[in-house]
């Protein structure tokens, strides 16, 4: 059993966003991926939706397959819920439960009562989704988006043996929006470690090729070949 460094939803800082920043390159981290569990759902025209919190990139539409839904949200106080449909710009202010229920059925879904804490270093969306939508959904972040080239990046935080670990869940998540979700598009993991750069495209991945890992429970290992800040920046350039 391989042990890793522990890494704490919500509490490490990027390395890889300062980077972008200061070389001018724009990019999104306030999309969303929703998903029905498959044993509830198992059709890809219908199971999907992507969620933003931020409007600064309302085109990211252009490269989502037009059968999943887009929408801007932004949770509000008083258990209210503003929803925004990208597809058609209409929009309405709901209370939790329209919201609850409109959601579960646009997505031919089931809700299933359950309760998780959301952490507070969590988003509002996040935060929601744990303690009000129950487990018949799943609910995915891609940590950086870039729109323009339809490119996005999913950032870890340690590498062990020249591997970066997703969950079997994650794993299953970034395989739909690949496929399913995203037109074409091309989605890289990277890591930092020890002032070394890691990088590696996610393809056709085996999502139940796991390892045992101290702590953390079954972990699908990912192959990543170091590289340098300039090979990373060149893949988004």
């Amino acid at each position: 059993m391989k042990e890793v460094k522990e890494e704490v939803y919500g509490s490490r800082n990027s390395w890889l966003k300062p980077i972008l920043e200061s070389n001018d390159i724009d990019f999104f981290s306030d999309l969303w991926v929703a998903t029905c569990r498959n044993k509830l759902n198992n059709d890809k025209l219908s199971r999907y939706a992507v969620l933003l919190e931020s409007k600064s990139n309302k085109n990211v539409k252009e490269n989502i397959k037009e059968n999943v839904p887009v929408y801007f949200i932004k949770i509000l106080n008083n258990n209210q819920i503003f929803l925004e449909n990208l597809r058609n710009n209409k929009s309405k202010t709901l209370s939790y439960k329209e919201f609850i229920e409109g959601f579960t059925s646009k997505l031919s879904c089931e809700h299933i009562s359950s309760f998780a804490k959301g952490s507070t270093n969590a988003s509002s969306l996040s935060v929601f989704f744990r303690e009000y939508m129950g487990k018949g959904f799943a609910l995915t972040d891609v940590d950086f988006y870039f729109g323009t080239s339809n490119i996005m990046i999913e950032e870890k935080g340690f590498v062990l043996d020249n591997h970066c670990y997703l969950g079997i869940g994650q794993c299953i998540s970034f395989t739909e929006i690949i496929k399913d979700i995203f037109n074409n598009p091309k989605f890289y993991i990277v890591s930092k470690q020890d002032n070394k750069y890691y990088m590696s495209e996610l393809i056709k991945l085996n999502c139940f090729n796991s390892e045992e890992i101290l702590g953390w429970g079954k972990m699908n290992p990912i192959k990543v070949n170091e590289t340098s800040k300039e090979g990373i920046l060149k893949k988004l350039l």
